[in-house]
Order: structure tokens, then sequence, then C-alpha cells
């Protein structure tokens, strides 16, 4: 949506040559078009259960890949970089996507210091995965991280044009994974945050 409302904003204020307004527009309308898709799913998801999810196998390194490559991430000032270890996954791949974008998005909007946004994925014991975001931005309040996964809650309403659902869908996805999300922050200093998932079965 961060990125939609962005290409609109381009077109609106600014005189575009013919190739970025074709390139704007079709991104907005595949963008439209997924997150009708999702919407569904998401509707549907507040009334099943974790056993009516089917869960696919797939590569995380490609797929984080993709999802960083894509064109909504285009317009950020912040450069992502990746560093993540090869491995097959076992998960619903439309809904963990929301997950990879809603957290770098809240990494872009913390205004990271040196610019950057940190991705790692790592391989643990016990067949686990496990996924960090890292960036040096404004951080998180002590007292505000236990709640920040809450419905409709936000830490600072003069900051974000959010809904503060974000986090709140973040961690139900990660709960239907059998996972969580952690979050670890100070102020002005920056943020890290890491969820673990299954890898699949060989």
């Amino acid at each position: 949506m961060t990125a939609i409302v962005g290409y609109s904003d381009l077109l609106r204020l600014k005189k575009c040559d013919e190739e970025t307004s074709r390139k704007a527009i079709r991104y907005i309308y595949s963008e439209a078009k997924r997150l009708e898709k999702l919407s569904f799913k998401l509707m549907k998801l507040m009334s099943i259960s974790e056993e009516n999810i089917v869960f696919n196998n797939f590569e995380i390194k490609d797929f984080i890949q993709k999802v960083v490559n894509s064109e909504s991430f285009i317009l950020t000032e912040n450069t992502i970089e990746l560093d993540i270890e090869r491995a097959n996954i076992k998960g619903d791949k439309e809904l963990l996507e929301v997950v990879i974008r809603n957290l770098i998005e809240n990494s872009n909007k913390a205004n990271p210091k040196d610019k950057k946004i940190l991705v790692k994925g790592k391989r643990m014991k016990n067949n686990k995965y496990r996924i960090f975001i890292i960036d040096k931005g404004r951080g998180i309040p002590k007292e505000h991280i236990e709640r920040i996964t809450d419905d409709f809650y936000m830490v600072d309403k003069s900051r974000t044009n959010g809904s503060g659902i974000g986090l709140s869908l973040v961690k139900k996805i990660l709960n239907f994974h059998n996972t969580d999300i952690y979050i670890e922050s100070e102020e002005n200093v920056g943020t890290m945050v890491h969820f673990d998932l299954q890898e699949a079965e060989k």
C-alpha cells in the first residue's frame, strides 16, 4: 500500500516520461490485484484454523530475494542488504510475503541513520530457520514493545499513516506457522526483529 501511494504521488505531482508512467501504472495495477487477492485470503484467515492452511515447500533465499527486488521497494531511499543462507522452508508463501514486506516497510519508516536495512536468514538447530530484519533507525520506546503487536496499537500516531494492524497481522500469520515475532529495540539506536520458520523435511 505504501508503494501504491508513492507511485500515485509520483504520477500526480511530477511530470514523468512515458516509460516511468507506464511502469508506475503497471505496478499500481499489479499491486492492487495482489492486495485484492490477499484481502480475500485474510478474511478467510480470520475464520479458519491452522490445520486448514495448506503449506508448501520453497527455497527461502530465492523467495526473499524476489520480495526485496519487487517494484514495491524501488521508491525507498534505503538500501536493503541480504545475508541469506539457502534452505527449504515449509509455509504459506503469500502470507509470509506479507510478514517480510511489513517488517521491511517498518524499517523504512524508522529512517535508518545509515540508510540500510539488513535482512538475514540463518539455519538454526532442530530444523529451525531464523529470519532477522535489522535497522539503525529511531527505535521503539521500551514501554511500547510489549503492546506493539496488539490490534490497532500505534507507538506514535503523529509519525505514521498506518492503521496499527501491521505487526498485529504479522504476529497472527506467524502464530499460524507455530512461531512468534521477537522484537529488540532501543530508541535512537535501532531495531532487530526476528522469527523462526520450520525447515522442510528432506
